[in-house]
């Protein structure tokens, strides 16, 4: 007590106390905040080096320390979001957001996180709310404009990229989709296609077809003209799809094909209802009618698909009725996407006979197939796409007989 009365009663001991005090909490303040610091450099390295889970440990455990340092956790929930752990991400960058409303990198990666996680509309939310407090950041604007094209709201879209470019005139991004943009403005297409299927004991196959397809508003429909050679017949079938939205997410497709000649079937009739799911997941069951000239067909079909990234993956069976007995076939197919949508080179393998639309009545009582194929498009300029495809099936013509088949595909197509 006396030591304490000596002290205030000198004020300069008192000051050069309460400094030393001072500086040496600073001091320890500032070593934990190196380490964090050292700590965090490490949890980053260890994600981007592919540990992911060893990261998002070595970001909680800087947590428990320092649990409003915002960058390590928005920088967890995001390593949390590559690892497909979105409810997980979310509950972290909300966290943030309920103690610091405006941090800019938690809004941006909490969209992404959305958008990953198949819900584009809540990513287009926040885009919305990040924008509130940063009027004219690029990364919000883009991120818009692609989430509104995505949800198929293309004026919105343009609107966006309009103040974004009006801002940022060299902005890459922008400029590319504003190109995207104005391009799937683009109302008309026209595709001619060669087709031909090779036979080691018979004749080949050829198939010609020429279609245009005009978008409205409603979706898009698509006519058809075929010309085939087979069995040393020619003939011609006239075919039409429709692709019809009837809410956002939801669309239906639809066809109609009729033919005087036994190499195609007289009629054919599909419908086929999709309905995008959560999580980028697209599902569809339909239904398809052949009637031919000694026989009726009808093939009950669907699919399942997801984006991941710039891949898709899908299923699809086919379940066919028959006197004797159901045939039941099925596909994967694994497509690649490369710079845009339109460009992409897809692989198919297929267990069964995967397609009816091009098999005459003499061929119909195959039962079983084993094939695989692989087609792709490309852009040969702005508005002009080549198409190809090549495929390999071996083919139960016969109860027991089988035959190899094999298949070339190559065409054009036109957009304006």
């Amino acid at each position: 007590m006396n030591s304490f009365n000596k002290i205030i009663k000198y004020p300069v001991y008192f000051i050069l106390l309460t400094g030393f005090v001072l500086i040496q909490s600073n001091d320890s303040y500032a070593q934990k905040k190196r380490n964090a610091d050292e700590r965090f450099k490490e949890a980053r390295e260890l994600a981007f080096a592919g540990n992911r889970d060893a990261a998002i440990d070595s970001c909680e455990s800087i947590l428990i320390d320092h649990p409003a340092y915002y960058g390590v956790r928005v920088f967890m929930a995001r390593v949390m979001a590559w690892e497909k752990k979105y409810n997980e991400s979310i509950v972290n960058l909300q966290q943030v957001l309920e103690e610091k409303k405006d941090h800019k990198e938690a809004i941006n990666t909490l969209i992404d996180v959305y958008n990953w996680s198949g819900n584009p509309a809540m990513a287009l939310q926040y885009t919305n709310y990040g924008l509130s407090f940063y009027q004219s950041y690029p990364d919000f604007m883009i991120k818009k404009a692609k989430l509104l094209q995505k949800l198929d709201r293309p004026e919105e879209a343009a609107d966006v990229l309009t103040r974004l470019l009006d801002l940022y005139p060299t902005h890459k991004e922008g400029l590319i989709l504003e190109r995207n943009l104005s391009d799937l403005a683009l109302l008309n297409k026209v595709y001619l296609y060669y087709r031909s299927d090779l036979f080691p004991s018979n004749s080949p196959w050829h198939l010609i077809y020429v279609e245009y397809a005009r978008k409205f508003s409603f979706g898009t429909i698509i006519g058809r003209v075929n010309y085939a050679n087979r069995f040393n017949k020619s003939g011609v079938q006239i075919e039409s799809d429709g692709y019809i939205n009837i809410r956002q997410g939801t669309y239906v497709y639809l066809n109609a094909g009729y033919s005087g000649v036994s190499i195609f079937p007289k009629l054919r009739l599909s419908i086929e209802p999709y309905q995008m799911l959560p999580y980028a997941f697209e599902l569809s069951l339909g239904l398809k009618y052949l009637e031919f000239t000694s026989t009726t067909v009808r093939i009950y079909t669907g699919s399942l698909g997801k984006y991941l990234g710039n891949y898709w993956i899908s299923y699809r069976f086919y379940l066919t009725p028959k006197p004797d007995k159901t045939s039941f076939t099925s596909a994967v197919y694994i497509r690649k996407y490369f710079s845009d949508t339109d460009n992409y080179v897809t692989l198919r393998l297929g267990v069964g006979l995967v397609s009816y639309s091009e098999i005459a009545d003499e061929e119909f009582s195959g039962v079983s197939s084993k094939g695989a194929g692989v087609d792709f498009q490309f852009n040969l300029s702005r508005l002009t796409f080549i198409r190809g495809e090549i495929n390999f099936g071996n083919h139960e013509y016969y109860k027991g007989k089988y035959k190899n088949r094999y298949g070339i595909k190559l065409g054009i197509q036109q957009r304006f």
